[in-house]
């Protein structure tokens, strides 16, 4: 008989309790103590968590942890990538950074819902989400679970990063993994087309309407072809440019960060094998959309 698998992670400021199958997750005992160090820290701002001063040195430490709040039970295995897997994506459905303890962070992490996603997802709804990925876990190859892992945790620094440029880097990394993910199932033509077209195919695979930034322009400069979306990220990526500016001198149109922010989170989702109608909405809401999950 497979012996069950468990590992504490968080930081989650909420008691969470669901029981999905094989998965549970449970509120540690020591819940309300690791809540208040993290409160009485000096270090949350509007709803997130800064990295604190490193010891006797003048700058944010590069590293930090925060203590657990929760445990993951997997009653049929042990596999530590599947169980770090499962935690990283509850704390993605959720809208927050969870890892598992002893786990770090680089940026700040988010302490309450909406700040990262457009994503809601109740408990009722984890339960019912979580068998379904881990489902998907075991049908993927290690390839295909590099790259879902990959656009996962390029997604969630992004959006942790405080300057435009920056998330846009990350996010636009992200949307280049999932990409790379669902071109699987796309047609070779689609697969292989550039960055103008990504993000427009994307949402075409997916039944996303395709938002105006992701349309291919009429006129394009030395007859590339190029959406508004490729041409902020090819100024960023080849010419050090944002917003027309040197990067730190202008502010981009956040509508497009936004959009784009919407568009991998869908991708992932559909990713993880989570069959809903959330994947289908539009990216220009910007408002929270509830996941909506199919029979």
């Amino acid at each position: 008989m497979q012996r069950a698998g468990r590992i504490e992670f968080g930081h989650l400021a909420e008691r969470y309790e669901v029981n999905a199958d094989a998965i549970v997750i449970a509120t540690l005992p020591q819940f309300d103590e690791a809540v208040t160090q993290v409160a009485k820290s000096g270090l949350l701002h509007d709803g997130w968590c800064y990295p604190p001063i490193a010891s006797d040195l003048p700058y944010p430490a590069s590293r930090f942890e925060l203590p657990a709040t929760h445990t993951l039970i997997h009653k049929s295995t042990q596999s530590a990538p599947r169980l770090h897997f499962l935690i990283a994506v509850t704390g993605f459905l959720l809208g927050y950074r969870l890892v598992p303890q002893g786990h770090g962070h680089l940026h700040r992490a988010p302490m309450r819902r909406s700040l990262v996603s457009d994503l809601h997802v109740s408990s009722r709804e984890l339960e019912r989400a979580l068998p379904r990925v881990d489902e998907t876990w075991l049908t993927l190859s290690a390839a295909e679970r590099r790259l879902l892992l990959a656009s996962l945790h390029a997604y969630q620094w992004g959006v942790a990063c405080k300057r435009d440029f920056e998330e846009l880097t990350f996010v636009y990394s992200a949307l280049d993994a999932v990409f790379s993910f669902h071109s699987r199932s796309m047609a070779p033509s689609a697969a292989a087309i550039g960055h103008w077209g990504r993000a427009r195919e994307l949402c075409k695979h997916l039944g996303i309407p395709v938002p105006q930034w992701a349309r291919l322009q009429p006129r394009a400069s030395r007859g590339r072809k190029q959406s508004g979306l490729s041409q902020v990220r090819n100024q960023l990526a080849h010419e050090a440019l944002f917003g027309g500016e040197p990067l730190g001198y202008a502010v981009e149109r956040r509508p497009i960060t936004l959009g784009l922010q919407a568009l991998v989170s869908r991708a992932i989702v559909a990713a993880l094998g989570i069959r809903c109608r959330y994947v289908t909405t539009p990216v220009t809401s910007q408002q929270m959309v509830g996941i909506d999950i199919l029979p």
